[in-house]
This record gives C-alpha cells, sequence and structure tokens, in this order.
C-alpha cells in the first residue's frame, strides 16, 4: 500500500510539474474552452509620452506621428513608420524596437516583413501561441548617415484560410505598439529646435497640468494653434513645454515641409511611407490617399486624378478589375483586358464630391472565380507609379471656414475667452484655433468686438448662458472623418448632436451681414 501511495503522489508532482512548465499552453487552451481570452488595443498616441525626453545622448523616438492605429489585417496587407533623424546632434549608433502583438488563425503560416528605406531587414515568423512580441533591428551605418528612415510593414503568408476562402477572410491580425520606435545614441546633447521637432516626429509635447489652472494657460492654446498652423501636431500631457519655451519653438519653428500647404500643383500621391513600391496579393489591394482642403495650393481644388499604374500578369485567364473612389463616391471603373500592362487614365474630379478632409481610394481585384475557392499559385502584382498626381486648375475653394478666417483678420485684434478643465480639451481646442490663421492675429483677454470663446462639455447650455448671436460661428469636429471640420451659424446647430468641444465666434457687425449658411468646413 505504502508503495501505490507513493507512486501516486509521484504522479500527481509529475503532473503538476507538466502544468507549471505549460502554462501557456494551458491557459490557451482553457481560454479557448471559457472564452475568457481577451485581446487588447493599445493606445496609439501613447508613444508621445515617451518620446518627449530628448536631453542627454541616448534618446527613443515614436516616428511621425499617425492620426490612425497601425493595425495590418489580412495576407497581405501594409502599413508603415517614417522617422526624420536629427541633422545637428548626429546618430552614433540606434536600433529599430518593433512590439507588436497579433491573433493567426489556426494553420496560417505568416510572417511581418520589415523594411528599411526599401531594403528588407527582418522577417518574423508570426507566433500562435505569444500575443506579444519584441524585436530589435540594429541600424546600418547606411541607415544612420541618412536623414529619413522609411520603415514598411507588411503581413505576408499563406494557409487555409488566406487560400481557400472568399477573398474578404481575415488569416491574422497584427497591432503596431506604441512602443515601437527608434532608440538612438547622439554624439552630443540635442540642441536645437529641428532636431527636437524630428525626434518628436514633429509632434510637439505640450505641458498641461489638469490639477491647477494657470495664468498663461490660454496664451499656451494660442502657441500651440500656431505650430499648428505651421503644421505641426500636438501631445498635451504631464510631461511638455511650459508657456515660455513653447513660445520660443513656436517663433523658431520653419514651416513642416511634411504636413504644410503644397507649394503647387501637381501633388503626388506616392512618396515615402505612402503608396510607394510593388503590392503583392492574392484577392484585391488597395492604394489611399488623404488630403485636406485647406492644405490645397493656392486654396484650390485638384481638377483631375493623373493615375499611372503598371500590373503583372494575371493567370487562368483572370482579369482585374480596377475601381476610384472619393469620399465613397465612384470616379472610374473598368475591368482591364488580360493583356493589360499599364495604365495611364485621367480621372475628373468633381468639386461637388469633396469634403474638408478627402479619401481618395484606387482599387485593384482579380476577376478569377477560382480564387473564391483556392488562392492563387502565384500572387498577383502591380505597383502605382510615382507619376500618379493630383492635378490642378479646379475651382477655388469658397466656405465658412474661409469666410470666418477673413474676418478675424480685418478685426486683427481678438479676444480669446474662456477656459477648459482638460488636456485632450485643451489640445482639441489648440487643434481648432490653428485652423484660423493664428500667426496674423493678434490675442487679448479683455473684452473686443471680435471674440472667439472656448466652449467644452454642454455646448447647447453654453450657446444659451453666453448669450451668443443666432448670427455666431460654432466651429467643431465632426464625428464622421469624411466631413472633418464643421463651421456653421449658431442657429443651424443641431442640439441633440451638439460637439463636446467648440469654438464660438462672434464677429464684429460688420462681419455678420452675409448669406454664407451650411456645413461646409
Amino acid at each position: 500500500m505504502r508503495l501505490i501511495g507513493v507512486g501516486l503522489l509521484a504522479f500527481l508532482l509529475a503532473g503538476v510539474l507538466v502544468l507549471l512548465g505549460q502554462g501557456g499552453a494551458f491557459r490557451a487552451g482553457w481560454n479557448k474552452v471559457t472564452g475568457a481570452e481577451k485581446q487588447q488595443f493599445s493606445d496609439y498616441q501613447g508613444a508621445e509620452e515617451r518620446g518627449s525626453d530628448t536631453s542627454g545622448t541616448n534618446v527613443f523616438s515614436p516616428g511621425q506621428y499617425s492620426d490612425t492605429p497601425l493595425i495590418l489585417s489580412g495576407m497581405p496587407s501594409y502599413t508603415g513608420q517614417l522617422f526624420r533623424l536629427p541633422i545637428d546632434s548626429r546618430p552614433t549608433s540606434g536600433r529599430y524596437g518593433l512590439v507588436f502583438s497579433s491573433r493567426v488563425s489556426e494553420g496560417v503560416e505568416g510572417v511581418l516583413r520589415v523594411s528599411i528605406n526599401g531594403m528588407k531587414r527582418a522577417d518574423i515568423l508570426l507566433n500562435q501561441s505569444k500575443v506579444e512580441q519584441k524585436v530589435e533591428i540594429e541600424l546600418t551605418p547606411t541607415e544612420l548617415s541618412s536623414p529619413v528612415l522609411d520603415v514598411s510593414l507588411s503581413l505576408q503568408g499563406r494557409g487555409p484560410i488566406a487560400q481557400c476562402s472568399i477573398a474578404d477572410s481575415i488569416a491574422a491580425v497584427v497591432e503596431i505598439k506604441p512602443e515601437s520606435g527608434l532608440r538612438l545614441s547622439l554624439a552630443k546633447p540635442v540642441n536645437s529646435t529641428r532636431d527636437r521637432l524630428a525626434l518628436w516626429g514633429d509632434r510637439v509635447p505640450v505641458l498641461w497640468n489638469e490639477k491647477k489652472r494657470n495664468a498663461d494657460d490660454l496664451t499656451k492654446i494660442v502657441h500651440a494653434a500656431r505650430l499648428v498652423q505651421k503644421g505641426y501636431s500636438l501631445h498635451f500631457g504631464k510631461n511638455g513645454l511650459d508657456s515660455a519655451a513653447l513660445s520660443t519653438l513656436s517663433g523658431e519653428a520653419k514651416n513642416n515641409a511634411g504636413s504644410y500647404v503644397t507649394a503647387a500643383y501637381p501633388i503626388p500621391i506616392t512618396g515615402r511611407n505612402i503608396n510607394s513600391g510593388i503590392r503583392k496579393f492574392d484577392h484585391q489591394t488597395s492604394w489611399r490617399y488623404h488630403y485636406n482642403v485647406k492644405n490645397l495650393p493656392g486654396q484650390t481644388l485638384p481638377s483631375a486624378l493623373d493615375m499611372r499604374m503598371a500590373v503583372g500578369p494575371t493567370g487562368n485567364d483572370a482579369r482585374y478589375d480596377l475601381t476610384v473612389t472619393l469620399n465613397d463616391h465612384i470616379l472610374f471603373s473598368r475591368r482591364l483586358s488580360a493583356q493589360t500592362e499599364r495604365i495611364n487614365q485621367s480621372i475628373a474630379l468633381p468639386a461637388g464630391f469633396h469634403q474638408s478632409d478627402n479619401k481618395m481610394e484606387i482599387s485593384l481585384a482579380t476577376t478569377d472565380a477560382n480564387l473564391n475557392l483556392c488562392g492563387a499559385e502565384t500572387p498577383s502584382v502591380a505597383e502605382l507609379l510615382p507619376e500618379t498626381v493630383l492635378r490642378g486648375g479646379g475651382e477655388k475653394i469658397s466656405d465658412n471656414l474661409s469666410f470666418v478666417r477673413t474676418q478675424l483678420h480685418a478685426a486683427d485684434t481678438v479676444a480669446l475667452l474662456g477656459e477648459t478643465d482638460t488636456a485632450v480639451d485643451a489640445q482639441a481646442i489648440a487643434q481648432l484655433l490653428g485652423l484660423l490663421d493664428p500667426r496674423g492675429l493678434s490675442f487679448v483677454k479683455g473684452k473686443m468686438p471680435t471674440n472667439i470663446r472656448i466652449l467644452a462639455g454642454d455646448i447647447a447650455a453654453a450657446i444659451v448662458e453666453k448669450r451668443a448671436r443666432p448670427t455666431d460661428w460654432i466651429i467643431y469636429r465632426s464625428l464622421d472623418r469624411n466631413i472633418g471640420i464643421v463651421v456653421q451659424r449658431v442657429r443651424e446647430i443641431d442640439t441633440l448632436n451638439a460637439p463636446a468641444v467648440a469654438l464660438l465666434v462672434s464677429l464684429s457687425d460688420n462681419g455678420t451681414d452675409n448669406n454664407m449658411s451650411g456645413n461646409a468646413g
């Protein structure tokens, strides 16, 4: 009996050791059975807090700010990050740190491919049992001596779902975490404005104390708005520049060439990290381009898209369907012949299809019905060529925002009134104020015939409390990204769908008699 008891105890101990050793697999299996598995997506704007400290010679750069999370879904799919390296304090060594989480369907083999300045640097095998992975890529002397690092990320792979299902099946999802970025060792500490902006990814950190209001809070918002006008993004938080440092930066910073108003037409829609390079795909691929009307040359709309594309051969007598849309309006749709290798097409862009923020999409899809059952033996290939441009010659932009800007500058001196409690609201206010051309305005805090009032919270109640006139203007960001900025009369606002953050603009009497109305930004 004693021997039997010892044997049972040894068996139990061995079982416990196996469970401890295979804890990850056990938890993964248990989660699948109980449904307790949870996928958490990060605050994709969170990297800006980590990259605000540029002191010393060892620094972190989160890269150029993206207003959307970096998520790859389906195979293949593409995204990327862009980094400007410091000019005055040159890097001596560095590495690109990639942190990502993934979910991979069973039976799928996939890799996350990393290319830097067009050179493939890594293929990372996606792990079905490991949720988060970290990879470091040492930068070469050639990369360190470049002014810009263009990091392209693509999801590649094949498997039962990727090959033998309908075209919109998703075999894997990868999220690039905000901890991803460059870690650089510099020859000397950063001491110039352009180097700080480069390491910040052209997103300026602004110190904002939510627990204690300061007398210079409105001054901070004005300086931050002037940086927005120059093409920079903002991050209000517990780490950042105080009012004096922000004033110096807003004066020294040059116009951001990457996002500032384009000097002249034509405007290329391919380039660094945007729609460049060859695409390999099984079923469909898309190229997307976003532009805001306030950044167009001479405030003039584009008249046409001059599209230049190269496509590879298809198998099994398959053909391509090519579709071009602007803000969900179809501009062009055609089935290409099997012999098509080059596409040279000029496509008209109607002024009526334009909005404040615009999204253009070019989609190329194969027509072979067999692809719905099993993927092609070899992927299709296409490239949107650098000669693809937006051509000028369209209508002059005439909207409510342009009218309000003109009237504000006629007044010259404007009162900025109100306050906001939170950093996120202050950041939103600065971004809205940046649309009103604040560099050419003098701001005061007292009463003036022309004033801009900050509103946050219950906007409808605030309009009543501040005794806003029906002809006053309300400016806010729409929840619909396709609409963008809304500029409308107070009398036109829908109180049931009022925004949480807005600017209330009261113009002097000589700026209120006009017939403009509507939601156009």
